[in-house]
């Protein structure tokens, strides 16, 4: 991101999250919501609150971008390149269960 000049982002943190924890979801290759609730350490129960309430999912968003590597933009508005790099860094996570 050196020497690029960025526009400023609006994120509206009180909608959208049930959108934001889809494209969680994708980022780390996940298909059911179970998951990502067991990577993140939560009760699937937790996880189907935070699809119900779709308040934005700061907490996620920034353990996802630092464990998969996606873009600030694509993970929060889905517009932009999903990888500054293009690849996705969650392949080589080691899952813990």
């Amino acid at each position: 991101m050196q020497g690029k000049v960025h526009s400023m982002m609006q994120i509206d943190f009180t909608k959208g999250g049930s959108e934001v924890l889809d494209r969680v979801l994708e980022a780390y290759g996940f298909k059911m919501k179970v998951q990502l609730a067991d990577h993140l350490g939560i009760a699937s129960s937790s996880m189907a609150m935070r699809y119900k309430r779709d308040i934005f999912p700061a907490d996620i968003v920034v353990r996802c971008m630092l464990e998969t590597g996606v873009t600030l933009e694509w993970i929060t508005t889905g517009k932009g390149k999903k990888f500054e790099n293009g690849e996705n860094s969650a392949l080589n996570l080691t899952r813990q269960k």
